[in-house]
């Protein structure tokens, strides 16, 4: 439980151990999760953050892609093309672990072979944006939205998720996403959570965009080198 309130898949390895030990257990979470948690648990003050500006689609892919494949094989997860995002400033290891709990925490609540959709979005909001305990001023932010089921949809398409006021399990999120919500806050960013009337549900987080043209040589396209 270094990385977070949950683990992606526990498996009891068959290495042999002394006399009275357990054998020692295997989790699919990755080195630069680890590594993050470790260096943010060991912090004695504010957690040091690698600030810089940030694709928020190079995050994207790099979460999906370092996921447990049980998990993509057991749902319908699916990533839907959106526009290209605007830069945000932020900690990449830090958004990966926000996007990964997320991600995990869907999972944990839909039925096996549903779907769960992924995508990024650019949002002009025109009047505050409300989320689990606060909202952020209108303003240009970047989102990154997961949709799942909390019902059955069976072999039916998946239906995109209506407005919905928000969701009131969001205590839920905060008693189950607390460094979540801090990581969020430190961006000054905001986690939101809806429902629509069919069963269906999605999370966003909301992260505050910088200036939209930049040299794409300024963009964080990848993680950092041997934090793979």
């Amino acid at each position: 439980t270094v990385v977070s309130g949950w683990v992606q898949c526990w498996e009891q390895t068959e290495a042999s151990t002394p006399e009275g030990k357990q054998a020692a257990r295997g989790v699919f979470a990755g080195l630069g999760r680890i590594r993050y948690s470790l260096n943010r648990l060991g912090a004695s003050g504010p957690p040091a953050r690698n600030l810089k500006v940030v694709d928020v689609d190079s995050v994207l892919g790099y979460s999906l892609s370092t996921l447990d494949p049980r998990v993509e094989s057991g749902y319908k997860l699916a990533r839907i093309a959106g526009p290209d995002p605007w830069p945000v400033v932020g900690d990449f290891w830090a958004l990966d672990f926000v996007l990964v709990n997320l991600l995990m925490d869907a999972v944990a609540v839909s039925p096996p072979g549903s779907p769960i959709l992924v995508k990024s979005d650019n949002v002009e909001a025109e009047e505050p944006v409300h989320g689990v305990g606060g909202f952020l001023a209108e303003g240009a932010y970047v989102s990154l939205s997961i949709h799942y089921c909390l019902d059955d949809l069976g072999a039916e398409s998946p239906r995109p998720v209506l407005p919905a006021e928000a969701a009131p399990n969001a205590n839920r999120a905060r008693e189950n996403l607390p460094l979540c919500l801090r990581i969020l806050e430190e961006h000054g960013g905001l986690l939101q959570i809806r429902e629509s009337p069919y069963g269906e549900s999605s999370v966003a987080l909301f992260l505050p965009a910088v200036a939209r043209c930049l040299p794409a040589d300024a963009l964080g396209a990848a993680p950092p080198e041997g934090w793979s």
